[in-house]
């Protein structure tokens, strides 16, 4: 995946966790969000989580390989 697809999707797992946190925040308050505001933002965070797990996959099979390369050099 390009370094700009990994930017974006990062950028909105971020808009979308800021938009859960004013959610929170207003329920906080005793504000209750409209139900289409909160599937929204269920369905926006879904949509960003499963994109970004292949993503992570990745960079952690990256890194356990590398692990590997480590112990066998010595």
């Amino acid at each position: 995946m390009a370094l700009d697809d990994n930017i974006e999707l990062v950028r909105t797992l971020q808009k979308t966790g800021d938009h859960l946190a004013r959610l929170a925040g207003y329920m906080s308050i005793g504000v209750q969000p409209s139900r289409e505001n909160i599937v929204n933002a269920q369905r926006w965070y879904n949509e960003a989580s499963s994109r970004l797990e292949p993503v992570l996959k990745e960079a952690e099979e990256n890194k356990a390989s590398q692990r590997m390369r480590q112990v066998f050099r010595g």
